[in-house]
């Protein structure tokens, strides 16, 4: 492989692992079979039982995944799924204190904001529209 004239010295070197790289990872395949085969191999590890929406595991998952692409999505959730503890459930916090406070105080400030619940005093009107007309008749 050739570089250019002005590209640094270190620059033929990275240009060749990186050359290396893509050469062996599709071997006789393209480049699309290779990423259409790691997406499956990440979907396969991220949606697996005991990994799925654990988001300790998740990570976990995802960092044996990148450092050992050899592994097979199998191997990596067995793996994650017995070495890795499992996030404790979310409770949660207990009302008390200054956060009980202040959701008393947004609450009622929204109370404030709401309109009046439809009963039988919301069918009356408070202006009289009779009173409203005869005083426009008056004063014309």
């Amino acid at each position: 492989m050739t570089t250019p004239s002005n590209a640094p010295a270190g620059a033929a070197a990275v240009a060749d692992v990186v050359a290396t790289a893509v050469a062996t990872a599709t071997p006789g395949g393209s480049h699309a079979d290779g990423y259409k085969a790691a997406s499956e191999r990440l979907g396969a590890i991220m949606s697996a039982d005991g990994i799925k929406g654990d988001g300790k595991r998740m990570a976990a998952a995802l960092e044996l995944a990148q450092q050992s692409p050899g592994m097979t999505a199998e191997a990596i959730t067995a793996f994650v799924t017995t070495n890795v503890a499992a996030s404790a459930a979310t409770t949660p916090a207990p009302q008390g204190g200054q956060a009980s406070g202040y959701e008393q105080q947004r609450l009622a400030a929204a109370n404030l904001a709401q309109p009046s619940p439809a009963g039988a005093d919301a069918s009356k009107a408070g202006i009289d529209r009779n009173a409203i007309f005869a005083a426009r008749r008056a004063a014309v």
